[in-house]
């Protein structure tokens, strides 16, 4: 019978993403092995996993987010996520799913 593969484009990055100028996009699913730092801009269209915590950052998923520790929003920066979020906590975060 028909057997259907499909297969979802991931990009992965080591380590942590710090502060840049502009916002960065990506197209796919991503993986972050460490921190979303401060003052970061990050749209992504698919699911986003971070390996470690998420800080004062603007960040735009498509996708389901998944935080291994937590949004840690210093009372600033925002998280939109038309999925769900999974995350061990929400520490003074400005959040929307």
């Amino acid at each position: 019978g028909g057997n259907i593969l499909s297969v979802d484009k991931i990009k992965k990055l080591d380590g942590d993403i710090n502060s840049t100028s502009g916002e960065l996009r990506y197209n796919e699913t991503l993986i972050i092995g460490g921190n979303i730092g401060d003052d970061v801009r990050l749209k992504v269209k698919g699911d986003l996993f971070v390996g470690e915590n998420i800080g004062k950052a603007e960040v735009e998923v498509t996708g389901n987010l998944y935080v291994k520790n937590g949004i840690r929003g210093r009372n600033g920066g925002k998280v939109v996520v038309k999925g769900n979020i999974f995350a061990k906590f929400i520490e003074n975060a400005n959040v929307v799913s």
